[in-house]
């Protein structure tokens, strides 16, 4: 039988296993891995695969697949960047993988030591690409006097790293198998897909119909009209804040 419990719960029950600094620490790591995992995950599917998924999206509007792009790589990119910091800069401590190794080396588990430092290594050009062009803007990098680059295969494979730390932390620390991302496909973004190229096929039938029905003459219902009020917001979209 399986059971399920509320992330409170799985802080709480971390909290009384590691004390209040470090169970907060691992919650909040794990967490957000399980998310970096999950878009990084979206992003490969959207617009890493066929190139018949990145046209959907850009059927139903350009601009919103451009900016759905945009979103999951800088913030994919954002996130490896803060789990590869070091644990502690200018006195303070940072929310980073390198905790997870030290916490595991203090019980007794030395099979991580090494871990982080490769993970730094392999995310070394995604941290110089965030520092130039998404946390701060660099002049001569904006301008294109000097050039920065990230390919996907390295984003991939520090995404492989951090959740290789954190599923095996879990592994050698607490005995625990741990599955970051969802075993099912409710609502994932594949059935977000195909209700999308659904509705772009029946909105080009529609379209079809009431044109041929127009030419000869015949006064058809216009699908449009039965739409909800809350879809169309003409005054919100010209004037949102």
């Amino acid at each position: 039988m399986m059971t399920s419990y509320s992330s409170e719960e799985v802080r709480r029950g971390l909290v009384k296993e590691f004390g209040e600094d470090d169970g907060f620490l691992i919650h909040v790591l794990t967490n957000r891995t399980s998310q970096l995992a999950l878009e990084w995950r979206f992003f490969l599917y959207f617009f890493c695969g066929s190139e018949k998924r990145v046209q959907v999206l850009k059927d139903a509007s350009p601009i919103v697949a451009q900016t759905l792009s945009n979103s999951l790589w800088d913030n994919a990119l954002t996130t490896i960047r803060r789990l590869s910091d070091d644990t502690h800069k200018s006195g303070n401590r940072n929310v980073s993988l390198g905790h997870l190794e030290r916490i595991a080396e203090e019980g007794g588990v030395d099979e991580l030591l090494g871990q982080f430092a490769e993970l730094q290594t392999t995310a070394r050009p995604i941290r110089k690409y965030v520092d130039r062009y998404i946390a701060h803007a660099d002049y001569s990098t904006s301008k294109g006097d000097k050039i920065v680059t990230v390919t996907r295969r390295e984003t991939t494979d520090a995404v492989k790293g951090i959740v290789f730390i954190v599923t095996r932390f879990h592994e050698l620390v607490r005995d625990t198998t741990y599955c970051l991302l969802p075993l099912t496909t409710v609502a994932d973004e594949q059935q977000f897909l195909m209700r999308l190229y659904q509705g772009i096929r029946f909105d080009a039938s529609e379209k079809a119909e009431h044109l041929a029905s127009a030419k000869l003459g015949v006064d058809r219902e216009n699908f449009y009209d039965d739409l909800p009020d809350w879809i169309w917001d003409p005054a919100f979209r010209d004037d949102p804040f």
